[in-house]
């Protein structure tokens, strides 16, 4: 946000340049000020004006460094308001920088311990630096502190800084790239419009990635990494109806974090890539060897006896989906979007409007599926699901479903199902993974004699627009 919009909001912008210059935050501290930072810090004198260096020509890189100062700044502000009220508003207490006797190790390996007067840094290449532990005034405010509004700033202040200094530098370039692309005004002073899926899918790979890499940075990463992350990626997204869909998908997700990491690159004062390990990958390669090969084969039953046996090794959502999954033929995105189920109570009639039975299913909701055109609709819940119980002995499914079923990401759910049946034998390069359970029913339900029930299950109703209405055209009890 630039200095004119900050003021035309009546906010303070701290930080400053002149032409031509590195950017810096400056202070100014009136009389009454000056006296509050001197017992807050218990020094005898405190300058009228502040001005500390940036150092750096970028704007972004500017205001991330002056956020410690200017937190400082408005815990001063808390102070001198809570030191200068009649009521009570805050206690004072001192704190250690970091605690004494206190260990951190960072993603890049870097180790940080802490004493009681020193801060020592051993960096990855055994370079040892220290620093003084300083202790920091710190104040306890009271509930009615709290709610005054210069209190109410410093305490969202330090907050703020807080997620900061523990984030993971690479979520640092993501977000600065995105800032840079969607933050930024132009000329006319608009910003532009931001591609939703963009900002998701860039924010998306970074975390797949700290997951197949167990938190590895992005510079340290290695070509053959780098190939093993698309591959797998690419056959995790691949489907049978639509073989290249991986393949697109993926490559727009590894050019969005190529252009993060060069937009990084380009502050040569900053970077800590030398090089950019994830540019040029060798689509053809993956076109020729992988994709083709990206066809669900179903489960057989002595497969799935074979899952059962081994369900300790799943946790309990995962083995919920697997078991839905197979039983029921809902993708994995559709299971992720239940949040409610319902009693379904339907009398059944004969030609002669007789009745023959009365019927009482649970029903479940799907409130999205792969894309709009296969809408929501009500599914029964299997009897064999209904009966599905846990290691413990207890029901898999809850009793109520109130919320989201499953509070796991659908991908990363993915992601941990087909390692975990790696593990017990299955080739995903033969087909076999959690989309397996799906192929499985649809051979199962090919005995189905109504293909409009059929469709309607397996979320196949392209032109049964009606079939979705009100979550479904069709009987409980009939499908």
């Amino acid at each position: 946000m630039s200095s004119t919009n900050r003021k035309a909001r009546g906010d303070r912008d701290y930080v400053t340049r002149k032409a031509g210059r590195k950017w810096a935050v400056r202070f100014q501290y009136p009389e009454a000020l000056r006296e509050s930072a001197m017992d807050l810090y218990g020094v005898d004198r405190w300058p009228p004006e502040k001005q500390i260096s940036l150092d750096t020509h970028n704007e972004l890189e500017a205001r991330r460094r002056a956020m410690p100062h200017i937190t400082a700044h408005l815990d001063l502000l808390a102070y001198h308001h809570a030191r200068n009220s009649d009521e009570h508003m805050a206690d004072l207490a001192y704190e250690y920088e970091m605690a004494p006797d206190t260990k951190e190790r960072k993603a890049d390996g870097t180790l940080i311990v802490a004493s009681a007067a020193t801060i020592t840094t051993i960096n990855p290449d055994n370079r040892i630096e220290s620093r003084p532990n300083a202790k920091r005034p710190v104040l306890r405010y009271s509930q009615n502190g709290l709610m005054h509004p210069a209190i109410k700033d410093a305490v969202a202040a330090r907050k703020k800084l807080e997620g900061i200094r523990y984030q993971d530098p690479d979520q640092d370039i993501i977000e600065h790239y995105l800032d840079r692309r969607f933050g930024v005004r132009d000329k006319n002073g608009k910003r532009p419009k931001p591609d939703k899926g963009d900002v998701a899918l860039v924010r998306y790979v970074l975390t797949q990635w700290k997951e197949r890499s167990e938190g590895k940075l992005l510079k340290d990463a290695s070509r053959n990494e780098v190939a093993a992350f698309i591959k797998e990626e690419i056959n995790r997204r691949s489907e049978e109806e639509r073989p290249l869909h991986g393949l697109e998908r993926t490559k727009k997700m590894v050019k969005l974090l190529i252009a993060a990491i060069n937009e990084n690159r380009r502050d040569a004062e900053n970077t800590k890539f030398e090089g950019n390990p994830w540019a040029d990958p060798d689509w053809t390669h993956y076109t020729a060897d992988y994709v083709p090969a990206r066809k669900a084969v179903p489960f057989t039953e002595e497969e799935i006896r074979h899952i059962k046996a081994n369900k300790e090794m799943f946790g309990r959502e995962e083995f919920m989906m697997i078991a839905m999954h197979c039983a029921m033929s809902v993708r994995p995105v559709g299971l992720c979007s239940i949040m409610r189920d319902e009693w379904v109570e339907e009398d059944e009639y004969d030609a002669d409007a007789r009745l023959v039975a009365s019927h009482r299913v649970r029903c479940i909701f799907i409130e999205k599926d792969k894309d709009p055109h296969y809408g929501r609709r009500r599914l029964p819940i299997p009897d064999c699901l209904l009966k599905a119980e846990w290691l413990d002995g207890t029901p898999l499914l809850p009793d109520r479903i109130s919320s989201k079923l499953f509070t796991t990401d659908e991908a990363k759910l993915n992601l941990a199902i087909n390692k975990k049946l790696k593990a017990l034998g299955f080739n995903s390069a033969e087909g076999k993974r959690l989309y397996s359970g799906r192929h499985r029913a649809r051979q199962r339900l090919n005995s189905c004699r109504d293909n409009d029930v059929r469709r309607y299950i397996m979320g196949h109703a392209h032109e049964r627009r009606d079939a979705h209405d009100e979550y479904g055209g069709y009987r409980a009890y009939e499908v």
